[in-house]
Order: structure tokens, then C-alpha cells, then sequence
């Protein structure tokens, strides 16, 4: 099933059957109007899980006036199958409002992935220069098993990874704010890195390389000496009593995270105001989804999660109700549908 719905998302989420999707995955309004009363709000959540809110939030947007409630993440909860993963994007300002609704809705709180960015500008002096975006891992209860770890190792091997920007010896780019970028290239096999609860963007990558200096290349055994717990599938196979060595690789601090890579022809033609990064989004849906999976986008927007769920063989629904944004929204799918396999 690969299908997007011009409807609301309460109406639509109705229709679909209990347990019948494998993860949630979404960029949901941030709710950036201004903040209701929470001794008003959490007694109408506790006992119908709906606070009626008025008012615009981002850029003026009704739909932006709250965030999703309660009552709209009961929905998800019961469409998706147990084990289940739901990770939804928040601002730092509402994080708490957002994750409370989804923990109300009788989900479980896993984690919070950060992504990172450089781009932010700050609104006023009363205000920090805003550079993080929280994301809620929520689980429905089940079976707990393994993230896709291995197919979003953070590779070592920067010669040759599609998804981690390159670090040529020769300068890759110049950028007027920051000077050029001369982190330097190693190669080397290893499995990978583990990866982190940080995503960052490319210009942070540079920032934070510029502040750490290049560093790595230790080819001592493991500084954790001697391993007596078995095989540990984490950090690579080791048998009992051998030490591992450690990784060789030379870089700057960004090499330790996820670097989504923003193509500059992604925003191209669209006028959706908060378009996430492709790569940041197949990051998320690799690890949180298999190949063949049914992936939920109950706020899909300009439809970077369906495009990326193209891009990684999963199907897809979605829902928008801004005719604007659905329009869009298909566009984008038909022109993801036609270039499969022409990705990077």
C-alpha cells in the first residue's frame, strides 16, 4: 500500500485497521502559538485527551497553533503493531508538550535523538541562536527487538560512504562564513561506529571539526584491555579474553555522528516552511524500519518521509490536510517514483 490522503488525520486514522503499520515516522507541528494553560490543558488530556486551542503558531499557521494531542496519538497507538516504533519531530520550546501527549497516549518513551544544525538564526536578544531539533522515540509495548544498527553504522571508511560527508585532503567546498574546509581523508575497514542519539548537518560538522582539530589513527589494541564477556555484538566480535583494536581513522569530532547531507536542490519548488533533509530522514527510517515495512507519516507535509520511504523499499501512507502541502506532496513522490535507483 503506497498512498497519500487529502484529509485529516483523525478522520483518517480511523479508517485504518488495529495494528497495521510497523513504525510511525513524522514531522507533526511543533505548536509554536502561544502556550495554553497547563492546569487547564492536562485534566482535558487526562479525561478526553483533547484541550480546544486557538490561535496561529509558525509563520502565522492555524495548524501550527498546538501540538498534536493526545487523542491523535491514541489513533496511532492502536494502528501500529505492537513493538512498534513512533518518532516525531518537536521544537526545544514544546518537546515536553509533545512527548507528554504521546506518553499519555500510551506510549512508551525510548529515547530522543538531537538533530544538529548550523543554520538557525536567532529572532532576538531574549532568544538563543536555535541549532537543535528534538526527535521523541516512543515505543508501543511488545516484542523489543534489535534497531537496524548495522545498516546505519557510522562508517569509518570516509573514501567510500554515501550517507557521511567526505573528507577530501583537498578543500571540498568554500564557505564565506567559515573559511574552507580542509579535514582530511583516511581510509579503512572497519564495521562502523555505533550510532548515536546526535544527528548533525554538514555545516556543523565543519564547525566542530574547526574546534577539535584532526585527531585518531591510534593503532594500539583496545584501550579497553582485555575483554572478558564473550562475544560483544556491539562494538564488533571479539572472543573472550583477546583484546579489539581500536578504530584508525583521523578526523575531526564529526566523525563520531550522523552527517545528513542536505542537497541544495531539495528545497527547490517547494513552499512548505519546515522541509526536513532527505538523509536525515532515511537515517531514521533505516533504523527504526525494515526493507518491505508499512511506514505512517500522519502529518506528512511536503512528503520527505514518503520520498525517503522510496528511497529505502518501504511502503508508505500518509496524511495532509493543507491542500497546498498534498499537492506538493505528490509531486515530490511522483519525481522520487520516476528517479528510483538513481540515488546516490
Amino acid at each position: 500500500m503506497n498512498i497519500v490522503y487529502n484529509q485529516d488525520n483523525l478522520i483518517g486514522l480511523k479508517a485504518l485497521a488495529d495494528n497495521s503499520v510497523d513504525a510511525i515516522i513524522t514531522d507533526s507541528p511543533y505548536g509554536l502559538g502561544k502556550a495554553p494553560d497547563p492546569l487547564k490543558v492536562l485534566p482535558d488530556w487526562l479525561s478526553k485527551g483533547y484541550h480546544e486551542v486557538n490561535g496561529k503558531g509558525f509563520m502565522g499557521k492555524e495548524w501550527d497553533a498546538f501540538v498534536p494531542q493526545p487523542v491523535t496519538w491514541k489513533e496511532c497507538f492502536r494502528v501500529l503493531k505492537p513493538g512498534g516504533y513512533l518518532l516525531s519531530f518537536f521544537s526545544t520550546r514544546t518537546h515536553d508538550w509533545g512527548t507528554m501527549a504521546i506518553r499519555l497516549a500510551g506510549f512508551e518513551i525510548r529515547d530522543t535523538i538531537m538533530w544538529v544544525y548550523g543554520s538557525g538564526f536567532p529572532k532576538s536578544k531574549s532568544n538563543l541562536k536555535p541549532a537543535v531539533e528534538p526527535i521523541c522515540v516512543a515505543r508501543k509495548h511488545g516484542p523489543l527487538s534489535n534497531l537496524n544498527i548495522d545498516d546505519c553504522r557510522i562508517s569509518t571508511d570516509w573514501s567510500n560512504d554515501p550517507n557521511h560527508r567526505p573528507n577530501g585532503k583537498k578543500p571540498s567546498q568554500t564557505l564565506n562564513c567559515y573559511g574552507k574546509d580542509t579535514r582530511t581523508e583516511h581510509w579503512h575497514q572497519t564495521q562502523g561506529r555505533f550510532p548515536s542519539n546526535v544527528c548533525i548537518d554538514e555545516e556543523t560538522a565543519i564547525l566542530i571539526d574547526n574546534q577539535s582539530g584532526i585527531s585518531g589513527g591510534d593503532k594500539r589494541k583496545s584501550k579497553r584491555g582485555k575483554l572478558n564477556v564473550g562475544t560483544e555484538s556491539v562494538y564488533g566480535n571479539f572472543t573472550k579474553g583477546t583484546e579489539g583494536p581500536c578504530y584508525q581513522d583521523k578526523g575531526g569530532a564529526s566523525r563520531f555522528f550522523y552527517v545528513a547531507k542536505a542537497s541544495p536542490s531539495e528545497r527547490k519548488g517547494i513552499k512548505h516552511p519546515t522541509v526536513k533533509p532527505i538523509k536525515l530522514m532515511d537515517q531514521l527510517i533505516k533504523l527504526y524500519s525494515s526493507e518491505g515495512d508499512l511506514v505512517l507519516d500522519p502529518y506528512a507535509g511536503s512528503g520527505t518521509t514518503l520520498v525517503s520511504c522510496i528511497r529505502n523499499n518501504r511502503k508508505y501512507i500518509g496524511f495532509e490536510k493543507e491542500e497546498p502541502s498534498y499537492l506538493e506532496c505528490l509531486a515530490r513522490i511522483s519525481k522520487a517514483e520516476n528517479e528510483k535507483g538513481l540515488f546516490n
